[in-house]
């Protein structure tokens, strides 16, 4: 198990400590998530994104991503980052 995935499980197992509904804590993507669950509806999301430069941002999830904001009505440039 990665880092992430083992820091995803540990959350699951606090949440449900607390009595919280654990099923939801997700180890993913943001934008690949996002992308597959475009319908779905959230009261918080919480992350840690890193700051990525443009050019070392992986061409498809940069693509993804900008094409994400550009619906939004933004208007990305190589400036951006994550």
């Amino acid at each position: 198990m990665n880092y992430l995935a083992a820091e995803a499980q540990k959350s699951k197992a606090r949440a449900a400590n607390y009595g919280l509904n654990s099923t939801t804590i997700t180890n993913a993507d943001f934008f690949s998530f996002l992308a597959a669950n475009r319908d779905e509806r959230f009261d918080v999301v919480v992350g840690n994104p890193p700051f990525i430069r443009y050019q070392n941002f992986p061409k498809e999830r940069r693509e993804l991503a900008i094409s994400m904001m550009q619906e939004m009505g933004l208007n990305p440039n190589k400036l951006t980052n994550i």
